[in-house]
Protein backbone atom coordinates (compact mmCIF):
# COMPACT_ATOMS: atom_id res chain seq x y z
CA UNK A 1 0.00 0.00 0.00
CA UNK A 2 1.16 3.59 -1.03
CA UNK A 3 0.48 6.49 1.04
CA UNK A 4 1.06 10.15 0.16
CA UNK A 5 2.21 13.13 2.91
CA UNK A 6 4.69 13.75 5.62
CA UNK A 7 1.89 12.27 7.87
CA UNK A 8 2.32 8.74 6.83
CA UNK A 9 5.03 5.60 5.98
CA UNK A 10 5.35 6.05 2.47
CA UNK A 11 5.11 2.21 1.87
CA UNK A 12 3.41 0.09 4.19
CA UNK A 13 3.59 -3.77 4.04
CA UNK A 14 1.21 -6.04 5.48
CA UNK A 15 1.38 -9.74 5.45
CA UNK A 16 -0.67 -12.49 7.34
CA UNK A 17 0.26 -15.72 8.01
CA UNK A 18 2.89 -16.83 10.31
CA UNK A 19 6.16 -16.69 7.99
CA UNK A 20 7.01 -13.96 5.59
CA UNK A 21 10.13 -12.68 3.97
CA UNK A 22 10.95 -9.01 3.39
CA UNK A 23 14.18 -7.64 2.05
CA UNK A 24 15.42 -4.35 1.02
CA UNK A 25 16.16 -0.87 1.73
CA UNK A 26 13.44 1.70 2.81
CA UNK A 27 13.94 5.61 3.02
CA UNK A 28 11.46 8.16 4.54
CA UNK A 29 10.80 10.80 1.62
CA UNK A 30 8.81 13.49 3.06
CA UNK A 31 7.82 16.27 0.56
CA UNK A 32 9.97 18.56 3.21
CA UNK A 33 13.51 18.03 4.51
CA UNK A 34 12.53 18.83 8.35
CA UNK A 35 9.55 17.49 10.84
CA UNK A 36 9.44 14.30 12.19
CA UNK A 37 9.14 11.11 10.15
CA UNK A 38 9.82 7.51 10.29
CA UNK A 39 11.28 5.79 7.68
CA UNK A 40 10.64 1.88 8.66
CA UNK A 41 8.19 1.16 11.40
CA UNK A 42 7.06 -2.15 13.06
CA UNK A 43 3.94 -3.09 14.76
CA UNK A 44 3.01 -6.67 16.23
CA UNK A 45 0.17 -6.98 18.54
CA UNK A 46 0.95 -10.28 19.95
CA UNK A 47 1.34 -10.94 23.56
CA UNK A 48 5.00 -12.31 22.70
CA UNK A 49 5.75 -10.33 19.68
CA UNK A 50 8.44 -8.41 18.21
CA UNK A 51 8.14 -5.27 16.56
CA UNK A 52 11.07 -4.87 14.74
CA UNK A 53 13.92 -7.69 14.30
CA UNK A 54 17.30 -7.54 13.03
CA UNK A 55 19.52 -10.97 12.32
CA UNK A 56 22.89 -11.14 11.05
CA UNK A 57 23.38 -14.58 10.32
CA UNK A 58 26.91 -14.83 8.75
CA UNK A 59 29.15 -16.98 11.79
CA UNK A 60 32.21 -15.00 11.11
CA UNK A 61 33.01 -10.93 10.44
CA UNK A 62 32.01 -8.10 12.13
CA UNK A 63 28.38 -8.30 11.60
CA UNK A 64 25.91 -5.96 13.70
CA UNK A 65 22.00 -7.29 14.49
CA UNK A 66 20.80 -3.77 14.60
CA UNK A 67 22.70 -0.39 13.94
CA UNK A 68 21.32 3.15 14.92
CA UNK A 69 23.53 6.33 14.08
CA UNK A 70 22.50 9.95 14.10
CA UNK A 71 24.54 12.35 12.26
CA UNK A 72 23.28 15.56 14.01
CA UNK A 73 25.50 16.73 17.11
CA UNK A 74 21.88 17.04 18.57
CA UNK A 75 20.29 13.37 17.67
CA UNK A 76 20.44 10.48 19.30
CA UNK A 77 21.69 7.22 17.87
CA UNK A 78 19.01 4.86 20.32
CA UNK A 79 16.19 5.42 22.37
CA UNK A 80 14.44 3.32 23.95
CA UNK A 81 11.19 3.96 25.83
CA UNK A 82 9.18 1.44 28.08
CA UNK A 83 6.15 3.14 28.17
CA UNK A 84 4.77 0.82 30.90
CA UNK A 85 7.27 1.65 33.37
CA UNK A 86 8.96 -1.81 33.02
CA UNK A 87 12.65 -2.64 31.96
CA UNK A 88 13.99 -0.41 29.77
CA UNK A 89 17.02 -2.52 27.96
CA UNK A 90 18.23 -6.01 28.46
CA UNK A 91 21.61 -7.28 27.28
CA UNK A 92 22.13 -10.69 26.35
CA UNK A 93 24.98 -12.77 25.13
CA UNK A 94 23.54 -15.72 23.72
CA UNK A 95 20.30 -15.82 25.46
CA UNK A 96 21.90 -15.07 29.24
CA UNK A 97 21.28 -11.50 30.23
CA UNK A 98 24.33 -9.96 31.46
CA UNK A 99 23.03 -6.51 31.74
CA UNK A 100 20.08 -4.64 32.36
CA UNK A 101 18.55 -1.35 33.27
CA UNK A 102 15.19 -0.74 35.04
CA UNK A 103 12.55 1.23 35.50
CA UNK A 104 14.11 3.31 37.40
CA UNK A 105 17.63 3.92 35.55
CA UNK A 106 19.44 1.73 37.61
CA UNK A 107 21.85 -0.05 35.81
CA UNK A 108 22.45 -4.45 36.30
CA UNK A 109 26.07 -5.86 35.21
CA UNK A 110 26.88 -9.09 35.81
CA UNK A 111 30.64 -9.05 35.52
CA UNK A 112 30.40 -5.68 37.14
CA UNK A 113 31.46 -2.01 35.50
CA UNK A 114 34.59 -0.86 34.37
CA UNK A 115 35.04 2.53 35.07
CA UNK A 116 37.86 5.27 32.28
CA UNK A 117 40.95 5.42 35.12
CA UNK A 118 41.51 8.53 34.39
CA UNK A 119 38.62 11.59 35.51
CA UNK A 120 37.09 12.93 38.20
CA UNK A 121 35.06 10.25 39.69
CA UNK A 122 32.09 9.05 40.32
CA UNK A 123 29.00 11.06 42.05
CA UNK A 124 26.31 8.85 43.71
CA UNK A 125 22.95 10.18 44.14
CA UNK A 126 23.68 11.71 48.12
CA UNK A 127 26.46 14.00 46.34
CA UNK A 128 29.77 11.66 47.56
CA UNK A 129 32.13 11.37 45.11
CA UNK A 130 34.40 8.35 44.66
CA UNK A 131 37.82 9.50 43.50
CA UNK A 132 39.68 6.33 43.33
CA UNK A 133 39.41 2.32 43.76
CA UNK A 134 41.25 2.13 47.12
CA UNK A 135 40.07 2.27 50.43
CA UNK A 136 39.09 -1.38 52.77
CA UNK A 137 36.94 -3.93 51.05
CA UNK A 138 33.80 -2.71 50.35
CA UNK A 139 34.63 1.09 51.40
CA UNK A 140 34.51 3.81 48.58
CA UNK A 141 37.57 6.61 48.63
CA UNK A 142 34.88 9.74 49.04
CA UNK A 143 35.82 13.11 48.69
Amino acid sequence: MFAEGNASPQFQILTGGNTSVLGGTFTSAPSAATGSTIAVTGTNPSTSGTGVEGLATAASGTTMGVLGQSASASGIAGVFNNTAAGQILSGKNNGTQVFSVNGAGLMSANGGVTLPVSGTGITFPDGTKQTTAGGAAGAPSQA
